[in-house]
């Protein structure tokens, strides 16, 4: 009796688990037949966007990154010999938190600070959709990539400028990292103990 019922219990969980694959397979296919289907409707809304990505560290990059994963195009711009400053960060030429920031673009080591550079960039810009920088107001001007240097070579460029605290106000020419907003919000007083201030 007992290994009557064992078998019928054996025979059940082999019967489910052939459905169970069985229906794992329609499943499947029926996941990649939507993503073939719907492929750049509803995955990728921004492709065909070209987007030149001149940030560094980590809020332009970042930014620039969520908009590869939505289809765009993007061209990272960086310094010649040594790139961007987090993908030495620890561990080298690419670590792992510059990959994660950077990955879905397209990359150029080109010194813009020159004029031959900066032409090459005027290149770039003139056919991109949208320019993304990260740099305290007053130095895109100096380095001749500000809003209106870069609207004469592309009028219909989206100009994307990340900074600190805002274009205009009394902090607006300051240098801002992530341990600067922390420290102006009381956040990293939450990191140290009472009897020893460090952080």
């Amino acid at each position: 009796m007992y290994q009557k019922s064992n078998r019928k219990r054996q025979e059940k969980y082999l019967f489910d688990f052939k459905r169970l694959k069985k229906n794992y397979r329609k499943a499947r296919f029926s996941v990649v037949l939507i993503n073939t289907v719907f492929k750049g409707y509803f995955v990728r809304p921004f492709e065909g966007i070209k987007i030149i990505d001149v940030t560094h560290v980590l809020a332009g990059p970042f930014a620039a990154y969520q908009l590869a994963l939505l289809g765009a195009d993007v061209i990272k711009v960086e310094k010649p010999g040594s790139g961007d400053p987090f993908r030495w960060f620890n561990e080298g030429l690419s670590s792992v938190i510059f990959q994660t920031h950077n990955r879905n673009k397209r990359s150029i080591a080109l010194d813009f600070t020159c004029a031959d550079g900066l032409e090459v960039l005027h290149a770039l810009v003139k056919t991109a959709d949208v320019l993304l920088i990260n740099v305290r107001p007053g130095v895109a001007k100096k380095l001749g990539i500000g809003p209106e240097d870069m609207h004469a070579v592309n009028p219909r460029l989206v100009y994307c400028s990340i900074t600190g605290f805002g274009a205009d106000g009394p902090y607006a020419n300051r240098p801002a990292y992530d341990t600067a907003g922390q420290a102006m919000s009381a956040w990293l007083s939450r990191f140290h103990q009472s009897d020893d201030p460090r952080i």
